[in-house]
């Protein structure tokens, strides 16, 4: 049988979809990347199925969205912040997360049309997170959070914002495949990812017990059940399609 590559992000977040397809006895060969590198992955065809970041979708083809699930937020994300040691209006730069594709969209999406500020946004590397001093704030997303969150006085969750703006929920990675995988796999993968979702505290425990993390448990525990919302319903399609035209308007790349 042809095995399957599936590229996913390694953030806390995609826990439980990372259960479900171990758990599942599907010819898949899983590959953890930072978002922007599974956008890449399928880009390059090296990977037939990804979850990718939502703002690098108009970059790709030959390729659908075939998941009932994503990785979106109601209101609060917390793991996808702008940090600063200052307010909004006194931000002069602000560092761009190169981990990410949609959070430093959104961020510049924000900045010009809800925000009304004009910083000046350089693109950042790895140890950027140190950097936040004065007037220099910076895009921050995934579990890195957690261990920032209490070095700045100002936090702005990007989703947050977003709702505040458009009253939508936010999607920030959805599941897709290329247009030759067939269907039936597809279905499969697709139940494999709502075991995990259905079962969010063993995958927690699975990774707690077989990693060393100085994440602490309860938090994650919380994050997942709280802020990540996993089912990609109409409301979260509606918010891709109005974010993929604001970005299109105003052609942020």
């Amino acid at each position: 049988m042809k095995e399957y590559n599936v590229s996913a992000v390694s953030y806390s977040n995609t826990w439980p979809f990372i259960y479900g397809l171990k758990k599942s006895n599907l010819p898949v060969k899983l590959n953890l990347a930072m978002p922007s590198l599974c956008a890449e992955n399928f880009k390059n065809n090296l990977a037939d199925v990804a979850l990718v970041p939502v703002g690098a979708l108009t970059e790709l083809s030959g390729y659908h969205i075939f998941s009932d699930y994503c990785i979106g937020a109601e209101n609060k994300v917390r793991t996808v912040t702008l940090m600063s040691q200052v307010p909004l209006n006194e931000i002069t730069d602000i560092a761009l997360d190169y981990q990410s594709k949609t959070s430093v969209r959104l961020a510049k999406l924000l900045a010009e049309k809800y925000w009304k500020i004009k910083p000046e946004f350089r693109q950042a590397s790895k140890g950027y997170e140190k950097q936040i001093t004065d007037t220099s704030a910076a895009v921050i997303i995934g579990d890195r959070v957690f261990e920032h969150e209490n070095n700045v006085k100002y936090i702005f969750d990007l989703s947050e914002e977003w709702y505040n703006w458009k009253k939508l929920p936010f999607v920030f990675a959805v599941w897709i495949a290329r247009n030759n995988v067939p269907k039936e796999v597809l279905q499969q993968i697709n139940k494999a990812l709502e075991y995990g979702v259905e079962n969010i505290n063993p995958s927690i425990d699975e990774f707690f017990n077989q990693e060393v993390s100085s994440m602490n448990k309860n938090t994650i525990t919380k994050y997942l059940h709280q802020n990540i919302k996993y089912n990609f319903n109409e409301t979260m399609q509606q918010s891709i399609r109005i974010f993929l035209k604001e970005q299109e308007e105003l052609s942020i790349i």
